[in-house]
Formats: C-alpha cells, structure tokens, sequence
C-alpha cells in the first residue's frame, strides 16, 4: 500500500472556511437586530392601544360615574360640575379629585404602570341637537365634555374625548344660547 502526501493548497480551504463563517455571522447578526427592532415596535403599538383604551375607559368611567352609586359628575344644574375638576380613575371606574398639578397617585384597575385622569367641562346650555321643533321655546340641552387621558409605562400618553348632552332646562349659568358639539 503506497500512502500519497496531501497535496499543497497554500491554506486556501482554510481562507474559503474562515470567509463562508463571515458571512454567517453577519446574517446572523442582521436577523437578530431585524427582529430586536421588530419587538420594539410591536411593545410600542402594544403601549400605544393600552394608552387609548385607558383613556377611552376614563372617559367611560367619567360618563358612568353619576349613574354609580348617586355620584354626580354632571346633573340638574351646573352647582353638581366642578368645572375643570381632574379625577383620578382607579379600580372599577372610581373617581378621586386631584388638585391642579398633583399627580394620580392611584393605579388603574391595579396596572402599576398604567395611570388614568378624567377631567369633566359644563360647555353650556343651547338647542338639542335634532331637537328643533319650529315652535319656541326649543328643547334645552346642557353639555358637558368629557376628556380622559392616559400614562403607560411613563412614556405613552393618550386622550380620548367625548361629549354629554341632557335634555332639560338651560341652566341660569348656561355659556350661551347656541350649543355646538
């Protein structure tokens, strides 16, 4: 049996190695960093909805609060609205007063990192929409906005406003006689 030396190549099998782990490494690397920068939008559209709906449910909680337990945020007369008042929306849709400024302190529905505010405005007293009979006098409507934001996480902030309209009575410190919503 008659053994053959390896024939010379000059290292070039090794160089051709050495290039092909080159290449796999930098795919490697841009699969990873294409699929970090993936995670990170989806945790920020993920933050984004639960800022909205935290918002929307501020705004909810607000609306609902006069029908919970007789606590009125809006009623019969405008003496029932702290205008311009901030409330802190906690556990099932309860609202706390904050002065101007003061940060919430509560968490919603127990989220450490999710905080709510509502804040309720008397905008006055006008014509019910779709209510205009042709006879006078018109049914009033007395309207309130609602705004609800929110804080996720410390950098997310959404807002969400809605508009609240009872049929009734102008109240004597309506805003004016046109109501536009």
């Amino acid at each position: 049996m008659i053994i053959k030396p390896f024939p010379k190549n000059d290292g070039a099998t090794l160089a051709l190695v050495l290039v092909f782990l080159l290449i796999l490494t930098v795919l490697g690397v841009a699969s990873m960093s294409d699929s970090i920068i993936q995670q990170k939008s989806s945790t920020n559209i993920y933050l984004e909805n639960e800022a909205f709906h935290t918002a929307d449910s501020a705004v909810s909680a607000a609306i609902h609060w006069d029908e919970i337990a007789g606590n009125a945020l809006y009623g019969t007369d405008t003496s029932e609205t702290k205008v311009g008042q901030d409330y802190c929306v906690g556990n099932n849709g309860e609202l706390t007063e904050i002065e101007d400024g003061e940060n919430c302190a509560v968490a919603f529905e127990d989220h450490a990192n999710v905080i709510a505010y509502a804040r309720v405005e008397y905008l006055g007293c006008g014509t019910c929409p779709n209510f205009e009979m042709g006879v006078s006098p018109s049914i009033g409507c007395n309207a309130w906005k609602i705004t609800g934001d929110s804080t996720v996480a410390e950098k997310t902030n959404a807002a969400v406003q809605s508009w609240v309209t009872k049929v009734g009575g102008c109240f004597s410190s309506g805003k004016g006689s046109e109501l536009i919503l």
